[in-house]
């Protein structure tokens, strides 16, 4: 049986978009139902944006896709190591 009965993160504002310079608040809750060795507890956060789209038809078609990285954050919870924000 094992000893991780839940481990759970909940937002405080869950949405699908969020915007620049808005805070992400939230909780992780783990419970267990023993004593559990662990090196620690990390999260992370990852933002991403891609967008495709296409003109013309036939011959003339073209496609066009862009994709751009905006959060990447790991956050140390517990345990040794260091939050990162890239």
């Amino acid at each position: 049986m094992t000893k991780l009965r839940k481990f759970e993160i909940t937002l405080n504002n869950p949405q699908v978009v969020y915007f620049p310079g808005q805070v992400i608040q939230g909780q992780v809750i783990v419970e267990l139902s023993d004593d559990m060795k662990m090196r620690g507890i990390r999260v992370k956060c990852r933002g991403k944006g891609h967008v495709y789209w296409s003109t013309g038809s036939g011959d003339n078609r073209r496609t066009y896709s862009a994709s751009e990285d905006y959060v990447d954050v790991v956050l140390v919870l517990f345990g040794n190591g260091s939050s990162t924000i890239i």
